[in-house]
């Protein structure tokens, strides 16, 4: 599965990343230089979420219990199925 993901705020803004997750495998996001994605961003933990690719095609983000929370279409989550297109925040 193919997650293009765009940053609309902060030092990275405007810049677009793009994560390749095979069905099953799962890819955190945060500013530690193990994760998948590093995205060094106030507001990010080190560990901040993670996506998740499933068989049967969805795309899942879990929190990995961050400071300020993973935000998905304005509403606070641990975890929730991610649409094309869906506004993300932390």
């Amino acid at each position: 599965m193919r997650i293009a993901i765009q940053i609309l705020s902060g030092p990275t803004m405007d810049k677009d990343f793009v994560l390749e997750v095979d069905p099953g495998q799962k890819a955190a996001i945060g500013r530690a230089p193990d994760c998948e994605l590093q995205v060094l961003a106030t507001g990010l933990s080190r560990r901040h979420c993670e996506f998740e690719a499933t068989p049967d095609g969805r795309c899942l983000i879990r929190d990995l219990k961050s400071a300020n929370g993973t935000i998905v279409s304005g509403k606070r989550v641990v975890q929730s199925a991610v649409p094309e297109h869906t506004e993300l925040s932390w």
